[in-house]
């Protein structure tokens, strides 16, 4: 007999998938903030129940990927934002934006302080998150992101202290980086140094040969379409900064 999607047997399938491929907590967060931006009103969910069922499902899987034991509670709520009591749905509609709050707070302590998460179209959280490790930088930093353009140099690079050396890794977009690159340095003095090298994928910053951090979305799009996060990188720093000081000393010289 073939197994349907309802089945208890597919329902544990996937329950355990999801224990042995934990997903990152920034992107639970990322999802959590979202989910608190797009809630339903009290209304919306007596009105439209059905509707509303998207939203509560959200709610029931980002909960089991942040503590599995404290979305257990929604077994007792989840009723109430179906019983078509105005008083039931008022209390359950508290009950699980307590529980998403309590979520949120949780995950943002657990993750490191440097760590920058933006849900979608939080925009000035990255863009805040990336002006501050642009100005802790005192001698060094490089930026490696195939796609840097003359909207991340306007909107970064100003941030820069006087004397901290620049250098950017990149490869798609040089017809525009390089004219926003010549007027700034000649404008405000900056050292600002342009490799291209094929192959790059990931996008980092590095800041005074010490500092990791890794972006999940281009530097010049972070968080307009989609939730993205900024993380220090700890145990893999030293072999990352190696491997791209490589691809540096390796790329072609655009702008020295």
């Amino acid at each position: 007999m073939t197994n349907t999607p309802s089945d208890p047997l597919d329902k544990a399938l996937k329950r355990m998938l999801a224990e042995v491929t934990p997903i990152k907590p920034e992107a639970v967060l990322i999802e959590i903030e979202d989910i608190l931006r797009v809630r339903p009103t009290r209304d919306d969910i007596y009105n439209d129940p059905d509707g509303s069922s998207v939203w509560i499902g959200r709610v029931k899987a980002a909960l089991r990927h942040w503590d599995s034991i404290q979305a257990g509670k929604m077994i007792f709520t989840e009723p109430k934002l179906y019983s078509h009591i105005p008083r039931d749905i008022e209390t359950g509609y508290r009950e699980v934006l307590a529980l998403v709050n309590e979520a949120r707070f949780s995950l943002r302590m657990r993750l490191e302080q440097e760590s920058v998460v933006a849900a979608p179209g939080m925009v000035h959280e990255y863009f805040d998150g990336v002006r501050k490790i642009i100005e802790s930088a005192t001698g060094d930093i490089l930026f490696v992101d195939p796609y840097l353009d003359a909207e991340f140099v306007g909107r970064y690079l100003p941030y820069a202290k006087g004397g901290v050396r620049i250098r950017l890794l990149t490869k798609h977009k040089l017809k525009s980086l390089l004219p926003a690159v010549e007027m700034l340095a000649n404008q405000n003095g900056l050292s600002i140094e342009v490799r291209s090298k094929d192959q790059l994928h990931d996008r980092y910053v590095f800041v005074d040969g010490k500092v990791c951090f890794q972006s999940g979305a281009s530097f010049k799009d972070g968080a307009k379409a989609a939730g993205t996060a900024v993380i220090p990188i700890t145990d893999a720093a030293d072999a990352l900064r190696q491997i791209y000081e490589g691809h540096w000393t390796a790329g072609s010289i655009v702008r020295g």
